[in-house]
């Protein structure tokens, strides 16, 4: 994981978001400038906590709303566009719609 943050610094990347499944965790690092230096900010976010965008403003939706309803989802059968993750995310992201 150390290995992917610091080509991504290289590469200039301003910020990504790791979900973590497992723990039901997401991290968003956040690019910073320190003295000439780039590095990461860290910030984890778990259960009602909402997870922020620094890159993009307003943008915000609560870690627990991205297991909502994950367990009924493997029932599910899975299509292509319609993988469990897949599901997570569209309805995290319908939720963060005004």
């Amino acid at each position: 994981m150390e290995e992917k943050r610091e080509e991504y610094l290289q590469l200039g990347v301003r910020e990504y978001w790791i979900v973590d499944p497992s723990t039901r965790q997401a991290t968003v690092l956040s690019r910073e400038e320190i003295e000439g230096a780039a590095t990461w900010s860290e910030r984890v976010f778990a259960g009602d906590q909402l997870i922020e965008s620094r890159l993009l403003p307003g943008f915000q939706g609560s870690v627990s709303s991205l297991w909502t309803d994950a367990e009924s989802d493997e029932a599910q059968v899975d299509l292509p566009g319609n993988s469990k993750k897949s599901r997570i995310w569209r309805r995290f992201f319908l939720e963060l719609a005004p």
